[in-house]
């Protein structure tokens, strides 16, 4: 085994977009995802998550700012809407049939009525446009009316259909319900700084708010039924789900938080979990039958496991990255220079020299895997300049010997020629490009060939066609057709000659009428109303090294194999799994498939399965290269991760996390060498992210309780009768030994059912000490009597007790008191009863929890008290510490205590600068600050 210099690169400019929308299609498992650049990704959720196809792009068109999926005649379509147009795309084509002009002005808000195939959308003039699917032009979108204008300022923000017939409407200032068929309103309320919508039922709608509230308002009257509050931004997404039949809804927006409330017995929504999968501003969340798909500005998929979203540790499935597809490509080595590198983005393109290390070959040889060669010359961009095409680039490819390029749009492919010359002033190297060839009709996918003599140009057509230009001819040398059926491999494979022939004449009939390239997506047709044709688009296209064979895999999956130099199709393969990635071995006819569930090597000569082996299941494959330094392995890559695959060994693989990147691309070349293209998130992604909001969940949560006063009487019964929440909060307190799992816990209780911290305080004692009966915050103290708990409580439920204190004692000092000095007798019985309370009455309960031996829980326990009344300090400032002279006291007793952390002295030195700062004269028994700094 040789050595493989391996080339990392980070020079890519492709940059992934904000998330806009998302939405599912569970029959295809499939899942539509539009972005901020016009451009819509299809995500396959089969076994391993990972990227189709993407879909339209076109410059100026603005973000997709909503999908539907829906079903005519037994066909599964997509529409995308932006704010100037409303398209129609095929999903089994994967290609766009319909781009219609809005009515009206820019498009605000949308909604589809599944029931009735209607689509309304929103416009700033506040009316409302209907289009209906026609079921007499072939599922075409038709324009059928406006409903009358909403009357008022601002502009419509969101609306979803209630029913068949009834439309919700939210403006800047309004709540309004129409009856479509009568063009009446219903219903009209002031409703103010609407952001979101979601139609619970019939009778029931949620809003939500630039101010962080969700509203509930009921439709006959437009009543407001309850208002939450646990965002701080505005709402931008609410999504309901009935996961084991309980009533869900998954909230977010520019609070990136993801809260989840359900609906207890009372009909009233309370907090049932709370999580922050992403950093920035989350626009759209989806909900599957057990799991929540999330984005927004992160430009990650986040996808979270509903049965465990209620859980402080909730299982997140995964974190899914946007890439690049068939963007990337190389010549092979070029002689006494360094490849070069062709990389498109959207509608820019680049041309690099690869760069070289000035390492000894000698010495190389000797250095252990993975060691860093001395770069002798780095990679140089030698040209980048933009197309003119407004669609962005699908394909780009450049030739073996570095002579041609060329890319492909949905409307054009365009060939150009690659010159090297040197200026004779400053011997700096120049390249000279020239345009060879223009197709008025764009492809999906386009490759050179790289064992001729000559390089070839493969372009994919519609029909699964096959179009071989001749550069040096210029001409189109071959037209190759795939078949369609699997009846028709049957009787190729049984040697049915005459019928072959009789099909081929067939073929050469049909190719002579359609035109050199075509593809049916076009941004010409951006005011058309008819259905364009629906054919099928190539995903996937792989040439073997001799140029002699040839695969594709279409939108349906098929795969089919072509015989270059005979100009045929030799078998088409019908596959119901979704292909990752395709690749011919360097120096066989052996084509390798990663589906999503197995790995398949496929002899193009033999036209035979060799072998199969399951599909790694540590993530999903975006690209297969050959081993440079050993023909008989292959190397699987991931995002991150490059599976090793000795095909002797067909079930094994050997897994490395070499790439600690992200991987958008990879190519093996001759001589032991191996190119990767990476784009790391946190230094090329995330510093270009606009500001986020970073909250304080303990700071939010005492806001929270500060804003929200209710009664609290009447909640008690809420709160121990809460089928969610309560029960799964007793649950985590009894057996859960973390901090923070607790304060989580106690929080939901707190906000989400409405009772206040005494309330909560009294319920968590309950169940730590048995007390049946809730009690009074006053008599606390008289609430735990020594006699009647004469045993010292576990780890457990210390666990438990920290928490409590830092919780409650945040909105009540007086409790916090309290709550110190009940805990003391309890936590150090170890003495008499009598003296107990003797000592009790001398001196104050957190100077004889010092003096007793404390064995560190109690030390826990005073040092996070302490460092609540250090929060409080700062945040309530004079008038509290003027209000309190007890503080003073306990600062000044634990100071000369020797069984305290060093924390602590700390904690009463900023304590004791913040007092000073105040201007604030402490009794006498308070020690100088040079003291406590001592």
């Amino acid at each position: 085994m040789g050595r493989t210099d391996v080339h990392r690169c980070k020079f890519t400019n492709w940059r992934p977009s904000e998330i806009t929308a998302i939405s599912k299609n569970v029959e295809k498992d499939i899942v539509a995802v539009g972005r901020a650049d016009n451009s819509i990704e299809l995500w396959s959720i089969q076994a391993n998550f990972h990227l189709l196809t993407r879909l339209g792009g076109i410059k100026f068109q603005g973000k997709i700012i909503g999908l539907e999926w829906y079903i005519f005649e037994g066909k599964h379509r997509l529409i995308s809407v932006t704010s100037t147009h409303i398209s129609q795309w095929d999903l089994e084509s994967m290609q766009q049939i319909q781009h219609l002009g809005s009515v009206g002005g820019d498009i605000t808000a949308y909604t589809f009525n599944k029931q009735t195939n209607t689509l309304a959308t929103g416009a700033g003039s506040l009316t409302v446009y209907l289009y209906a699917i026609d079921q007499h032009k072939n599922g075409q979108v038709s324009y059928l009316r406006a409903l009358p204008k909403i009357m008022g300022n601002g502009s419509i923000q969101c609306m979803q259909w209630s029913d068949s017939v009834t439309l919700v409407i939210a403006t800047d200032l309004l709540l309004v319900t129409y009856d479509v068929e009568k063009a009446q309103r219903k219903m009209e309320v002031d409703c103010s700084s609407t952001t979101a919508m979601c139609v619970i039922d019939q009778d029931t709608v949620a809003l939500g708010h630039s101010t962080g509230i969700v509203s509930f308002h009921e439709l006959k009257y437009g009543t407001t039924i309850q208002e939450v509050k646990h965002h701080i931004a505005s709402i931008r997404t609410i999504v309901p789900s009935n996961f084991n039949q309980f009533n869900l809804l998954f909230i977010s927006g520019d609070d990136p938080t993801i809260i989840c409330l359900s609906n207890n017995s009372n009909d009233k929504w309370s907090l049932n979990g709370l999580h922050r999968p992403h950093s920035h501003d989350v626009r759209c969340i989806e909900v599957f039958d057990d799991f929540i798909i999330s984005g927004g500005v992160t430009t990650i998929l986040s996808l979270m496991d509903i049965s465990t979203f209620t859980s402080v540790l909730a299982t997140k499935k995964g974190s899914y990255y946007s890439y690049p597809l068939n963007n990337i490509a190389m010549t092979d080595k070029i002689e006494g220079d360094g490849n070069l590198i062709v990389e498109a983005s959207r509608n820019e393109i680049s041309i690099w020299r690869l760069g070289n290390h000035s390492t000894d070959e000698t010495v190389a040889e000797q250095l252990p895997s993975g060691s860093h060669l001395v770069v002798d010359q780095r990679a140089k961009r030698l040209v980048q300049f933009n197309i003119k095409d407004l669609d962005y680039i699908r394909s780009v490819d450049i030739s073996y010997n570095g002579k041609y390029f060329a890319y492909s749009t949905a409307t054009s492919v365009n060939i150009y020629t690659l010159a090297e010359e040197k200026d004779e002033e400053s011997g700096e190297e120049k390249i000279i490009i020239h345009k060879l060839k223009s197709f008025k009709k764009g492809s999906d996918s386009i490759k050179f060939t790289r064992g001729t003599k000559q390089p070839l140009l493969v372009i994919t057509s519609i029909k699964s066609k096959l179009l071989v230009y001749d550069l040096v001819e210029d001409e189109i040398t071959k037209k190759i057709k795939s078949f369609s059926s699997l009846s028709r491999n049957l009787k190729i494979l049984q040697n049915n000659k005459q019928e072959q022939k009789e099909k081929e004449k067939e073929n050469e009939k049909e190719n002579e009428k359609d035109s050199t390239s075509s593809n049916s997506t076009s941004s010409s047709s951006s005011s058309s109303t008819s259905l364009a044709k629906i054919t099928k688009s190539i995903l996937h296209l792989a040439i073997d090294s001799t140029g002699n064979y040839a695969a594709t895999v279409d939108s349906k999956s098929n795969i089919s194999f072509f015989n270059l130099a005979k100009g045929t199709c030799t078998i088409t393969i019908p596959n119901h799994l979704h292909v990752g990635a395709i690749a011919f071995h360097p120096t066989e006819p052996l084509l390798y498939i990663a589906n999503s569930e197995e790995i398949v090597v496929f002899n193009a000569r033999l036209l035979k399965t060799v072998h199969m082996t399951p599909a790694p299941k540590e993530g999903a494959v975006i690209a297969i290269t050959n081993n440079p330094s050993d023909a008989s392995r292959m190397i699987l890559w991931g995002h991150n991760t490059i599976f090793v695959s000795d095909w002797s060994k067909p079930r094994e693989y050997e897994v490395k996390t070499i790439f600690p990147e992200l991987i958008t691309a990879c190519s093996s070349l001759l001589f032991n060498q191996l190119v990767t293209i990476e784009l790391p998130y946190t230094e090329q992604i995330l510093p270009t992210l606009p500001g986020a909001i970073k909250l304080n969940y303990r700071i939010y949560a005492v806001v929270n309780r500060e804003e929200e006063e209710e009664e609290e009487d009447s909640k008690v019964s809420d709160v121990m009768n809460h089928r969610l929440a309560w029960t799964r909060i007793k649950d985590i307190l009894m057996r859960s030994r973390n901090e923070k799992t607790h304060y989580f816990a106690l929080s939901i209780l707190e906000q989400g059912v409405g009772a206040s911290s005494p309330i909560i305080c009294q319920m968590i004692l309950s169940v730590h000490f048995d007390i049946d009966e809730l009690v009074d915050p006053s008599l606390l103290v008289q609430s735990f009597p020594l006699s009647t708990r004469p045993t010292v409580f576990g780890q457990s439920r210390m666990a438990s007790v920290l928490a409590l204190i830092e919780f409650v004692n945040r909105s009540n000092i007086s409790l916090l008191i309290q709550l110190v000095k009940s805990f003391t007798p309890i936590l150090y019985q170890q003495q008499q009863q009598q003296q107990q309370q003797q000592q009790q009455q001398k001196i104050p309960a957190i100077v004889w929890i010092n003096q007793s031996p404390a064995n560190g829980t109690g030390s826990n326990l005073l040092e996070m008290s302490i460092q609540t009344l250090l929060v409080i300090c700062k945040r309530k400032g004079q008038n509290l510490l003027t209000e309190h002279n007890e503080f003073y006291e306990i600062i000044n007793q634990t100071i000369y205590s020797n069984n305290l952390k060093l924390s602590l002295f700390r904690i009463k030195g900023i304590l004791a600068n913040s007092i000073i700062n105040n201007n604030i004269t402490p009794p006498h028994q308070m020690p100088s600050l040079s003291m406590i700094q001592s």
